[in-house]
């Protein structure tokens, strides 16, 4: 979770370093309260929260999760199950009209682009997978981009290496150890 004020970034910390989970998949409810708790805010104090991924992407997703199939008519959305977790993890929510969603890669693009220090970057993110995307090359100059390629996450190396090590015994991370 980041906090950013005036576009500049106040607070950001990682939720595995608050619950020790390496690649934890519990969501960043500490984080967004550890960055809320360094201004002394709350949820309804904020303008906007973003997740990373697209609106279209986490729609497919929801399906996918809920029912495995695209056909099937889901009984939540991912918008519900983000105010679930923040009223649940938080104890508060915030107006729909604040939640934000935005292109996996571009997140990550944006990201390394702002903390760069240049003015112009080529960009190249790759990754398992994130809105039907494993990578992709972008162009930034100031406050604008130039999407140059995509990569189909079919052609995922993460998702390759996640096979191979399952392939040895691994589970989801051990390799790590």
């Amino acid at each position: 979770a980041a906090l950013v004020e005036d576009g500049t970034i106040v607070a950001a910390v990682e939720e595995e370093r608050i619950n020790r989970i390496k690649h934890t998949q519990k969501g960043a409810v500490n984080a967004i309260r550890a960055c809320l708790q360094t201004r002394g805010i709350g949820l309804t104090d904020i303008d906007h929260l973003v997740y990373y991924g697209s609106d279209e992407g986490l729609a497919l997703w929801t399906q996918h999760l809920f029912y495995g199939t695209c056909d099937a008519q889901p009984v939540t959305s991912h918008r519900q199950l983000i105010h679930d977790f923040l009223r649940n993890g938080l104890g508060e929510d915030l107006d729909d009209r604040k939640l934000g969603f935005v292109n996996h890669h571009l997140a990550h693009a944006i990201s390394t682009y702002a903390q760069s220090g240049y003015s112009d970057s080529l960009v190249v993110t790759i990754d398992g997978a994130g809105d039907g995307l494993c990578g992709s090359v972008i162009l930034w100059q100031g406050t604008h981009y130039q999407l140059l390629s995509t990569y189909d996450a079919s052609k995922s190396l993460g998702t390759f290496y996640d096979r191979v090590i399952a392939i040895l015994g691994y589970g989801f991370t051990e390799e790590y150890k």
